[in-house]
């Protein structure tokens, strides 16, 4: 039985992590692996900024789960990292200027 899948199934990702020293680290190495189809600057960069908002959450010890949440648009990367009620939006553009 074959499922069927939607364009967003390929490209929506969420990401619930244990707020611990690793972390951000865990967080950065997901989003190399799942988004392994995005241009190497593009998929650093959003490793980096999802890395430093979930290093932050756990830094200011808000306790429970923090959750990572990324879709993609056409030409943009809109994402959120959340915990304890704190939510940090953040975007990114699809492509890196030449």
């Amino acid at each position: 039985m074959e499922m069927e899948t939607s364009a967003a199934d390929l490209t929506d990702f969420c990401l619930v992590l244990t707020p611990t020293l690793t972390a951000a680290g865990r967080a950065s190495d997901a989003i190399h692996k799942r988004f392994a189809f995005l241009d190497e600057e593009v998929r650093r960069d959003l490793a980096a900024r999802v890395a430093d908002l979930v290093a932050s959450s756990v830094e200011r010890r808000a306790g429970g789960p923090i959750t990572v949440v990324i879709a993609l648009d056409p030409d943009l990367i809109r994402g959120e990292v959340s915990d304890r009620g704190d939510l940090f939006p953040f975007e990114l553009p699809m492509a890196r200027a030449a």
